[in-house]
């Protein structure tokens, strides 16, 4: 089944990678046909990491709440998809494919991309390639990039959201690694919510959403 979704409907599909099947979960917001998609990579896949994880279906949610469609995969060797984890590069390349498939699927109308933890750093090395109407990385494993850095700074609007408590990734470090960029990510940092943000997922779904909704009304 190809095409994006109804008004309020979910779906699961696989699509053809490079490695095998990409098992998605793709849903469209209620009453309304999506004005733009939102693409999610999920955390770590060898620390439990998949396309369920809850600050992934919360950044889903928050592109529903913007009257965007939504996708998210599972990564090499997670559910339903083939292949074997790939330390990030072949995640990368699939991100880019479905990017691809979606854009084929919406016309003219936005892309966004996103991700959480190592899906943040997924989706900072995909970027480049994509080009999406905006960027949300939410704690992006930057270290992952090693010494070189990040490979092509972002250059469309870009938040980054971060937890100042974080214990998984460091802020301090990860803002010392992006102070560089060309085009500098515009800060949330919340107070006490952790690198999962247990109890605290709004501090995610809001800021999200409101930079989703200026791509929606353009």
């Amino acid at each position: 089944m190809n095409g994006l979704p109804d008004p309020g409907e979910r779906r699961r599909l696989t699509i053809d990678g490079e490695a095998g099947d990409i098992e998605c979960a793709l849903s469209a917001p209620r009453g309304r046909e999506p004005v733009g998609a939102l693409l999610v990579c999920h955390p770590h896949p060898l620390y439990g990491g998949t396309m369920d994880n809850k600050v992934v279906t919360t950044l889903a949610a928050a592109a529903h709440d913007a009257g965007m469609a939504a996708m998210r995969f599972n990564f090499r060797g997670v559910g339903g998809s083939g292949g074997a984890h790939d330390e990030g590069r072949g995640e990368a390349r699939d991100c880019v494919l479905l990017a691809q498939w979606l854009r084929e699927q919406l016309g003219d109308r936005p892309l966004a991309l996103a991700g959480f933890s190592f899906g943040g750093f997924v989706a900072l090395a995909a970027q480049a390639v994509i080009a999406p109407a905006a960027l949300i990385t939410v704690a992006p494993a930057v270290a992952y990039f090693g010494e070189q850095g990040v490979p092509a700074w972002p250059r469309m609007p870009w938040l980054c959201i971060h937890a100042r408590d974080d214990d998984v990734v460091s802020l301090e470090e990860n803002r010392a690694r992006l102070a560089s960029a060309d085009s500098a990510p515009r800060w949330e940092i919340p107070e006490q919510a952790g690198h999962f943000f247990h109890g605290r997922l709004e501090l995610v779904r809001d800021p999200a959403r409101a930079l989703l909704e200026t791509l929606s009304a353009a």
